[in-house]
């Protein structure tokens, strides 16, 4: 699921992709296994080539997260298992 634990100004604010178990007898999530997969980036940092960072189309930046509005609107695969995003890094 995405979420941002600290808010955001907008609706495409920048998010977190989390996992989570699931009971399945109980039909309840386990809040408790909760896992961060990719967190939130509040400031993309800027380049530095000993850190690995892309310069992508003259842009020199790291990954600047993921954004609820720039996924495709059907994003998951047709198990559940994977979302497909779209991203210039």
């Amino acid at each position: 699921f995405l979420a941002n634990s600290k808010g955001f100004d907008t609706h495409g604010g920048c998010m977190g992709l989390h996992i989570m178990d699931w009971d399945v007898n109980a039909e309840i999530p386990l809040v408790q296994t909760t896992r961060t997969l990719v967190g939130v980036i509040a400031k993309p940092k800027p380049f530095c080539a000993e850190d690995g960072n892309k310069n992508i189309g003259g842009l020199e930046m790291d990954f600047p997260g993921l954004f609820l509005n720039q996924l495709p609107n059907d994003c998951f695969s047709p198990d559940g298992k994977f979302i497909f995003v779209s991203s210039m890094w």
